[in-house]
């Protein structure tokens, strides 16, 4: 499949700005990953370039390495699992379900010729402070 062999993770971006409605239907497709009892744990969050002064928070947030060619992005989807089921019991499975919705939503991304560039380098506590994340995530 051209959309998974071809995925590269740019450290560079274009100044073309990514819709709001391209991000919805990107996200829309994370909601067809497979889940146990389709129980659906993600929960993401766009911060869009045009949100000057959260986007530059989110931007702080990040390592300095990261820093250095992030901001040239559109925007930052923060991707967001809980790790309990709606009815209260522990979802041992909710890192592998997060997955596979990224996953889901990395390929369409592709296939529209919109590139993703994964991080796991940024500050959760400082996060936290900048956006409003659901205490359940």
């Amino acid at each position: 499949m051209k959309q998974i062999t071809s995925r590269k993770s740019p450290l560079t971006f274009s100044d073309k700005e990514v819709s709001e409605t391209a991000i919805a239907e990107i996200l829309q497709n994370a909601s067809w990953a497979s889940s146990s009892y389709n129980n659906q744990p993600w929960y993401f969050i766009s911060v869009f370039r045009k949100e000057k002064k959260v986007f530059q928070a989110v931007l702080d947030t990040l390592v300095p390495a990261n820093q250095e060619w992030a901001g040239s992005a559109s925007c930052f989807i923060v991707n967001l699992a809980t790790s309990r089921y709606s009815n209260g019991k522990e979802n041992k499975f909710y890192t592998y379900e997060l997955g596979m919705a990224v996953a889901n939503y990395v390929t369409l991304a592709m296939d529209k010729g919109i590139y993703c560039h994964q991080m796991a380098g940024f500050s959760k506590d400082k996060l936290e402070k900048v956006i409003k994340i659901p205490a359940e995530y």
